[in-house]
């Protein structure tokens, strides 16, 4: 079990609560709130606390590369050497359908395109947990259920994942669920759930 206190007076004096954060081996722990409540402040306090995790970042793709790379395919080439999972990786590849653009030029890809290259770099990394800040934003609807479906590959291998998300979506894997309300202009933690 991951427990994670943090104290409004060290970690998050600006949002104005304290939260804690309990995670069992192979569970989902999604956190959501509307935008701008602090989600992703919650999400660097906890990469702060645990610096060995995998975060995936709402940042940018040029993040996770150099501009002189050029093709897609370059960027799968400079991580191969790396120290990560060959075998996921090439499954996230293929389940993203990056395989397919491999050729295009990186100025070129779409906000999808970017967003699953950027969770193919991150994910294909072992770690015991994972924190992904908006995974699905800019994804259609084939490549969430993928990534739904590769979640559910990290559970069974006893992960701990976060989730950062504003929207509730059925199709999460079983998951535990915080809601974060602002009430009287303070953030508060709100109901959980399991589905």
């Amino acid at each position: 079990m991951l427990n994670l206190k943090f104290h409004q007076d060290n970690f998050l004096p600006h949002l104005g609560i304290d939260l804690e954060l309990n995670i069992s081996e192979g569970e989902v722990l999604i956190l959501l709130g509307e935008n701008g409540i602090g989600k992703t402040t919650i999400a660097r306090a906890v990469a702060k606390t645990l610096p060995e995790l995998v975060y995936v970042e709402q940042s940018p793709l040029d993040h996770f590369y150099q501009r002189e790379i050029g093709h897609i395919k370059k960027i799968l080439e400079s991580v191969r050497s790396q120290n990560i999972q060959k075998e996921w990786l090439d499954e996230l590849w293929r389940g993203f359908e990056l395989d397919k653009k491999e050729g295009r030029f990186i100025e070129q890809v779409s906000g999808g395109e970017s967003q699953a290259i950027k969770l193919s770099l991150t994910l294909c990394r072992d770690s015991e947990v994972y924190l992904l800040d908006e995974p699905f934003q800019y994804l259609d609807q084939s490549k969430k259920e993928f990534l739904y479906g590769f979640m559910r590959k990290l559970q069974s291998l006893k992960k701990k994942i976060i989730v950062i998300e504003h929207n509730f979506d059925s199709q999460f894997p079983k998951a535990t669920f915080l809601k974060l309300d602002e009430r009287d202009g303070k953030i508060q933690q709100g109901k959980t759930w399991t589905t």
